[in-house]
C-alpha cells in the first residue's frame, strides 16, 4: 500500500495548474564502477568511486516530471587519492566542475509504479566534460515515509561517448606501483532520496 508521500504526489498531479517541486536530500549517493585490469591482463581489479555530494531538484507538473542532478566531479572517492585527482583531470573538472544528469518530459505513472523488482527504463541526458549524451537508465521508486522517497538508478555508458579516451597509466588505474588499464565501459549507479520542496513561490 502506498503511503502518504505517494498520495500527496497523486494529489499534486490532479492539480494541473500548479507545479510541485522536490529536492534531493543530503544522504543521496552516486557511483561509478570500472572493471580494470593490469598489464597483459594478469590481474583484474574493480574500481568503485562514490560521491555523496549530490544535489538537484525535480518538478512535477500535469503528470510530467522534469529535473536535474548535479554531481561535483572533484568529490568522487575511490580509496586512492591520486586516482581521484586523475579522475578530476580526465573529466576536466576545472572547466566543467559538475556532471549533470537531466530528465525531461517523463510520465510519472511509470515511475511510481516501478519497484526494485520491476524497474522501468527512461532516457537520462548526461553531460560529462561538456559533452551531452542520452543514456538509457533503469529506475525504481520506493516510498520511505510520509515525506521521503528513494529512487534507485542504474545504467552504463562509455568513456568514448564523451570524447574521453579510456584511462591507461594513472587515470582510473594506479594501484600502488601497479599500472592498470580501464576498459571503455563504465557502470553507473545512484541512490537518490527526494522530499517535497517546502519553499513557497
Amino acid at each position: 500500500m502506498r503511503n502518504l508521500f505517494l498520495l500527496s504526489v497523486i494529489v499534486v498531479l490532479s492539480q494541473t495548474a500548479k507545479a510541485e517541486k522536490f529536492t534531493i536530500t543530503k544522504n543521496s549517493q552516486v557511483s561509478y564502477t570500472v572493471h580494470a585490469k593490469t598489464a597483459f591482463g594478469l590481474f583484474k581489479h574493480t574500481i568503485i568511486g562514490r560521491n555523496n555530494s549530490v544535489s538537484g531538484d525535480f518538478e512535477v507538473n500535469d503528470g510530467i516530471i522534469r529535473g536535474k542532478v548535479n554531481i561535483p566531479v572533484s568529490n568522487f572517492e575511490s580509496g586512492n587519492t591520486r586516482r581521484d585527482n586523475d579522475v578530476s583531470i580526465i573529466l576536466k573538472a576545472d572547466e566543467f566542475p559538475f556532471i549533470i544528469a537531466e530528465i525531461d518530459s517523463i510520465d510519472t505513472t511509470s515511475i511510481f509504479r516501478s519497484s526494485v523488482d520491476n524497474p522501468v527504463t527512461i532516457p537520462v541526458f548526461l553531460t560529462v566534460a561538456g559533452i551531452k549524451r542520452k543514456v538509457n537508465m533503469s529506475i525504481s521508486y520506493m516510498s520511505l515515509g510520509d515525506t521521503l522517497a528513494q529512487v534507485n538508478v542504474k545504467g552504463k555508458t562509455k568513456f568514448t561517448d564523451f570524447n574521453i579516451s579510456p584511462p591507461r597509466i594513472r587515470g582510473l588505474g594506479a594501484i600502488g606501483k601497479v599500472i592498470t588499464y580501464a576498459p571503455d565501459e563504465v557502470f553507473l549507479e545512484g541512490k537518490i532520496f527526494v522530499k517535497p520542496n517546502q519553499e513557497k513561490e
